[in-house]
């Protein structure tokens, strides 16, 4: 059956590297700032739905002599043959990633996780919860595009 109106779902504007420049200097201090800037930066540049982002393990990252790196997606949405894929990881990126895994105390394992508290490190995040932390956190504008915060 098809829908019974026309209506065009509305796009949610997409977020370029000036805004996510402006998250990254507005975030404020602490673990939890730390890890939403790694989150978005890791989100933009590889394009990963949000159960791929929460699936990310610290054996999927590698990081290059030259400050660079690449992230290995792994089966997705869109990948049925289970083949994953690799991304890029900036200079900006890998900084803010391993601020985050280094505060963290991150040494093995799921790459984003829960905060309990103000400081105490939980399990992986729920893909879920992924959107509410940008949507709380950042006022620089409506919805997030290029990682889409799709699942």
């Amino acid at each position: 059956m098809g829908r019974e109106t026309s209506a065009r779902q509305i796009q949610a504007r997409a977020l370029g590297w000036k805004e996510i420049k402006e998250f990254i200097e507005s975030a404020g201090e602490g673990i939890r700032a730390d890890r939403e800037r790694a989150l978005l930066c890791v989100a933009y540049e590889t394009l990963a739905r949000r159960g791929e982002l929460v699936a990310l393990e610290v054996g999927d990252i590698e990081f290059w002599p030259n400050g660079t790196g690449q992230a290995l997606v792994r089966r997705g949405k869109t990948d049925a043959e289970g083949q994953g894929r690799v991304a890029y990881l900036s200079r900006e990126t890998v900084r803010w990633l391993k601020v985050w895994l280094e505060h963290a105390e991150i040494e093995e394992g799921a790459v984003f996780r829960r905060l309990i508290g103000s400081d105490q490190i939980g399990g992986p995040l729920n893909p879920g919860s992924i959107a509410r932390q940008f949507s709380s956190g950042w006022r620089g504008g409506s919805g997030c595009r290029r990682g889409s915060w799709r699942r």
